[in-house]
């Protein structure tokens, strides 16, 4: 590593009963809850719009995220015919809200994909290679942002993440920071780490959520 620096760093293992916990899987559920508002909200708008002109049916035949996310449909009635005479009104509110399901759906099966995780295993997640490798690992890969040693920054940066059952890393993020690009240089190391060897419950491997502190010193400190 540059000798402009030396980095310290430890593993600690987040309990759920603490006074102060670091997690943010609150943040997580509100964000699932407010992309299933969303999908209710566009659902409403396509059962509204299909009782309006009698149909049984639709079928999407291109969908296409965006800002607004928008969709190419064909409304069947029940002899599942096309329904044409759609205004330009209607037939763009049912695109939108289409598109918004398909969307929404998906961004709420990536957050469900957080549920279950562990905070407390009987074997923890660890290293591939040992802390040893890892603590190499930083070593060569963490940098110190130049606008933070001109500021005189230095401090302790803890980086939230989950070890799958897979043993990748994901849901990366500094829920305590220090600034500086610090913060961002923190999440980088370890959303880019090797993969870890999955933690276990019961002899079977489960997703368990980690903090990592990273410390920056300057060496003139």
């Amino acid at each position: 590593m540059k000798t402009i620096c030396s980095i310290i760093i430890c593993l600690l293992l987040i309990t759920a009963c603490q006074d102060e916990p670091l997690s943010s899987m609150e943040k997580i559920n509100d964000e699932w809850s407010e992309k299933n508002d969303e999908n209710q909200q566009a659902q409403f708008v396509i059962d509204e719009i299909m009782k309006k002109y009698n149909a049984h049916s639709y079928q999407v035949t291109e969908l296409q995220e965006g800002d607004p996310p928008r969709a190419v449909f064909i409304l069947r009635d029940y002899q599942k015919q096309s329904i044409e005479e759609i205004t330009i009104d209607d037939r763009a509110r049912m695109a939108t809200a289409i598109a918004t399901i398909g969307i929404t759906q998906k961004d709420m099966a990536m957050l469900k994909d957080v549920d279950d995780i562990f905070t407390v295993v009987e074997e923890p997640p660890a290293p591939t290679g040992g802390m040893r490798a890892f603590y190499r690992y930083v070593t060569e890969n963490l940098k110190y942002p130049r606008s933070a040693r001109e500021q005189g920054i230095q401090g302790k940066v803890f980086v939230q993440f989950v070890v799958n059952d897979f043993g990748e890393i994901t849901h990366v993020e500094a829920i305590k920071g220090i600034g500086g690009g610090c913060d961002e240089a923190a999440v980088e190391v370890v959303k880019n780490s090797p993969l870890w060897i999955p933690g276990k419950q019961r002899g079977e491997a489960v997703k368990v959520r980690m903090v990592i502190p990273i410390g920056f010193k300057l060496d003139d400190a």
